[in-house]
């Protein structure tokens, strides 16, 4: 897909959309498949894959915004796209103007993604549909931190949704994962702890196989921050094993190439 079409696809979806008229509807597709789909597309670690298949589900949530699943699935594709722009920002060869340009578009993709996550929360009926509104919810509030101000406006509500995510559900292990992202890139006077980090991450890889590419990559970014290199390495391969396009721990291996310690 070009970078252009790219640009517009994006533009799009951040657009909030009005209400559906019979001729814009998407189509017949069950939600099951558009949830599978933007599985699928998460999976690739690219940005156009991910930007079609929400597409496609914000026109189901446009359809049927009562949907529980529909609304969860459209924040899991905000989420991913947040995610992309994060990773390729800490670990990626990005200069200072491109950053706080991407920066900027991670607070607005958080923001829609929020709001998704929101309306999941107030239609969960289980402590399990409960657990993953609110991590989404926590998650999306994340991105909207882009500076002191706005982490004193969104972290404690960011906080409080994860922690609630696993009280509801300790068994939600992208619940979590955030957890461990909070340790991870929180200041020690905000509960940062990269100790605790390693610890969460570590035990995310072992309880959760579908989602262990994941975790083994933020696990090798922790041991980047404690300098530990070699750690580094070990987590990346397992992640790569798992998942050869997870962009994180690729970027991690480049880097660790570039510093000729691989």
């Amino acid at each position: 897909m070009s970078l252009r079409l790219l640009l517009l696809l994006s533009a799009g979806i951040l657009m909030t959309f009005a209400p559906a008229r019979a001729q814009e509807s998407t189509d017949d597709a069950p939600a099951d498949d558009l949830i599978m789909a933007l599985d699928d597309a998460i999976f690739t670690n690219e940005d156009a894959p991910i930007l079609e298949a929400l597409k496609a589900i914000l026109q189901a949530v446009n359809a049927e915004p009562d949907s529980y699943a529909l609304n969860i699935a459209a924040a899991k594709g905000y989420l991913a796209r947040a995610d992309l722009l994060r990773v390729d920002r800490q670990t990626g060869k990005v200069d200072k103007a491109r950053e706080k340009a991407m920066r900027a578009q991670q607070a607005l993709w958080g923001e829609k993604g929020a709001e998704h996550a929101e309306k999941a929360k107030r239609l969960a009926t289980t402590k399990q549909e409960k657990s993953e509104a609110y991590r989404l919810c926590g998650e999306c509030t994340v991105h909207r931190i882009d500076g002191p101000l706005s982490g004193m406006r969104y972290g404690p509500t960011a906080k409080s949704d994860i922690e609630f995510a696993v009280s509801q559900d300790s068994t939600n292990w992208q619940a979590r994962r955030a957890q461990g992202l909070m340790f991870l890139n929180n200041p020690p006077i905000n509960g940062g702890d990269l100790d605790k980090a390693v610890e969460t991450f570590a035990l995310c890889a072992k309880n959760d196989e579908q989602h262990a590419d994941v975790h083994h990559a933020f696990l090798a970014q922790a041991w980047m921050k404690l300098k530990r290199p070699e750690r580094a390495k070990l987590e990346v391969q397992k992640s790569l094993l798992k998942n050869p396009a997870n962009r994180l721990a690729n970027n991690i291996k480049a880097r660790l190439q570039e510093n000729k310690q691989w």
